[in-house]
């Protein structure tokens, strides 16, 4: 059993690089995949972004001063938590301090997040961690895929991925006789919208690597290339060869110039990663850019066939060909999408859509019925059974 702690009228989700790397260049007329076998010289070299900004480091992080660490220990050790285990103490701070944040679309250390009762959600997680930190509580981290997948400026996939906290229950002992599959805790979500898909439990040093890229994302953001080159650096400290902080690398040489650098960069992240559909996708725009058409459609062609444990990516894929007019190719993916997530309503709205558009009415009613299946709200459920009976009327109608 476990408590799911949520934040939701006052705080947003933040959006994390969905880095990738690419691969597969193609050549010759065969159209042969290329597969780098080591990292480019230029995964180190550093000379052409400038000198080393301050780069807080992994304590700096998760830092709280003494003034805040006594603020946060006498609500922690007040008469009125007495009774009260110590992990629902720490979140019942973070509920009383989440009724007067802001959010803010930043990523702040947990310092920082404390004194200007702001930041995304990755601040507040850093947060929950300084705290479960000081109150000596055990802290998770749940690694969450939620859509809808964005992409910016042709080379950088932005999507709704973020980490949450698990406080785990220091009072548990495990019982021999029973096979454990989780420890009790809470789970500490910021803002959940009901269609998160939990993807997997992460290290630390993994949830720090994805704090220096949120850092570097921001730094991309705005043009610093310095400072997001060397915060994508640091991330690879905590996370070595991550495909997200790779395919960091190869946009920001891309944006500095340096093509040649950036599609090394990809072919090798494709090279030793196993999920590549977001990198592909980041490759392929690339090429296109550069009027490689033949290239760009080999890839096109191997992201339709690969297997993919997100659906997120079929479903900006779909998107994609939808709004190409693509709807033949838009349906195939809202399916890949639907194989991995039946419970997705976009997925199953955007086969209705394409199937409008193709004129195969018949087929968007029964996907319409079988996405009801998967609505349980009844204001909600009763907005798509209209939906549908108004389009079965039109389809007796014809």
């Amino acid at each position: 059993m476990h408590i799911l702690l949520a934040f939701r009228s006052w705080f947003a989700r933040s959006l994390l690089v969905a880095v990738s790397t690419s691969l597969l260049a193609c050549a010759g007329t065969d159209q042969q995949p290329v597969v780098a076998d080591a990292p480019p010289a230029r995964f180190t070299d550093y000379a052409d972004f400038g000198p080393r900004p301050p780069i807080p480091d992994k304590d700096d992080i998760f830092y709280l001063t003494d003034e805040q660490q006594v603020e946060f220990l006498s609500f922690f050790d007040s008469h009125e938590q007495d009774h009260v285990d110590p992990h629902k103490r720490v979140t019942n701070y973070l509920q009383r301090f989440g009724k007067v944040f802001n959010y803010d679309g930043d990523t702040f250390n947990a310092q920082t997040t404390l004194r200007e009762r702001s930041g995304n959600c990755m601040s507040m997680a850093v947060l929950t961690t300084a705290l479960s930190r000081v109150a000596g509580v055990e802290v998770g981290y749940q690694l969450v895929d939620s859509i809808p997948v964005y992409e910016l400026d042709d080379d950088l996939a932005f999507k709704g991925q973020h980490v949450r906290s698990y406080l785990y229950d220091p009072n548990y002992t495990p019982d021999n006789a029973f096979m454990i599959i989780r420890r009790p805790g809470i789970i500490v979500d910021y803002f959940p919208s009901g269609r998160e898909h939990f993807i997997g439990n992460v290290s630390e040093d993994e949830y720090v690597a994805m704090f220096y890229r949120n850092k570097a994302a921001t730094a991309m953001s705005e043009g610093n290339l310095n400072e997001a080159y060397w915060m994508t650096q640091e991330s690879f400290v905590h996370a070595p060869d991550h495909p997200d902080g790779i395919n960091m690398m190869a946009v920001l040489h891309r944006r500095a110039g340096d093509a040649e650098r950036a599609e090394s960069l990809y072919q090798y992240g494709i090279a030793m990663t196993e999920q590549k559909v977001t990198l592909l996708k980041n490759y392929r725009n690339m090429l296109r850019s550069q009027g490689r058409v033949q290239e760009a459609q080999a890839i096109e062609d191997t992201l339709h066939t690969l297997e993919d444990p997100s659906p997120f990516n079929w479903l900006s894929l779909a998107q994609e060909a939808y709004d190409e007019q693509n709807y033949v190719l838009s349906l195939r993916m809202y399916d890949k999408a639907l194989e991995v997530a039946p419970y997705l309503k976009d997925a199953h709205m955007g086969k209705v859509r394409s199937q409008v558009r193709l004129g195969r009415m018949e087929d968007a009613a029964d996907s319409l019925s079988a996405l009801t299946e998967y609505v349980y709200e009844p204001e909600e459920k009763s907005m798509y059974v209209a939906k549908l009976t108004t389009l079965r009327n039109h389809i007796a109608g014809n």
